[in-house]
């Protein structure tokens, strides 16, 4: 589990092969929450969502047992001195042992967050901003990292010809169509639609206009939502879209692959692909919403 005391924005930790933007996106989030003084419940929302990104960076990850530390357990006086241990397989039962657990906390932790994300959607106020839009940032984080496991299962599967029930990457790229489809572009589209990100900001006093910090420009007013937090939220959320500058343009774009090539230079591909693909999208769709 995550420490709720882990200082996550300490490092610079980058998968090889694919983009950093998810891990920069992360940390800005995180310095949000911490920064926030927002109600238990929404706080807990965010909190959440973490969780749900670190069980999804767990289950990419593969648990194994050094040598040293195995031959350390064997030296235990409880241990049969008569077996002989292949720690190898032993990292595989425990990889097997751990994620299946891990699978049933993730989904628990998935509908709580879809939930408490949905409710505070309803409220619809100008301080529900940046919670939603920090959870939803997560969210596609979690999606693209579902994305390249559910392909990487396909290759695994290919490169040892034992195709699990016909499932094939042409199988999984459909998975991940429909969570694009079903889940991401839901997301997006309700998000806009409450918060009229395609209006221009109000003008008069009693004009109800469009609410869009990323497109527009809002001084800090406690009063009506605009926190400190969340001005220093969407402030890193310029510097990380000024950085990517045209690659973000490139990163948002759905990969176009062979699903015919099953080897693992092409999943390697589709990753780097992949990786910060529809946190690109979702954080461009702020800029082009236009009145």
């Amino acid at each position: 589990m995550v420490s709720e005391e882990s200082d996550w924005s300490l490092g610079n930790v980058e998968i090889e092969g694919g983009s950093g933007l998810p891990w920069r996106v992360f940390n800005s989030v995180e310095r949000y929450r911490r920064k926030s003084t927002q109600t238990n419940e929404v706080d807990y929302m965010l909190r959440r969502a973490t969780m749900l990104y670190a069980m999804h960076d767990f289950m990419g990850r593969v648990i194994t047992i050094a040598d040293c530390t195995g031959y350390r357990v064997f030296q235990h006086p409880d241990t049969a001195k008569e077996l002989t241990y292949d720690f190898e397989v032993t990292s595989k039962i425990l990889n097997r042992q751990l994620k299946h657990a891990m699978h049933l906390v993730l989904q628990d932790t998935t509908r709580d967050v879809l939930d408490r994300l949905e409710r505070e959607l309803k409220t619809r106020t100008k301080e529900s901003w940046a919670p939603c839009f920090c959870t939803i940032l997560l969210l596609c984080i979690c999606i693209e990292e579902l994305q390249i496991a559910v392909d990487g299962f396909a290759v695994h599967k290919a490169t040892r010809r034992s195709k699990t029930n016909g499932f094939s990457r042409a199988s999984g790229f459909e998975t991940s169509r429909r969570l694009d489809d079903l889940l991401y572009n839901n997301c997006k589209t309700l998000f806009h639609a409450i918060h009229n990100s395609h209006k221009s900001r109000a003008g008069r006093r009693n004009e109800k206009g469009g609410f869009n910090p990323i497109r527009d420009t809002y001084d800090v007013n406690e009063k009506d939502g605009i926190t400190q937090a969340m001005h220093d939220l969407v402030g890193e959320i310029h510097e990380i879209l000024g950085d990517s500058g045209n690659d973000s343009v490139d990163r948002a774009m759905v990969p176009s692959v062979d699903t015919e090539d099953e080897s693992l230079a092409a999943h390697m591909a589709f990753r780097e692909k992949n990786s910060g693909r529809l946190v690109s999208d979702f954080l461009r769709s702020f800029l082009y919403c236009t009145p």
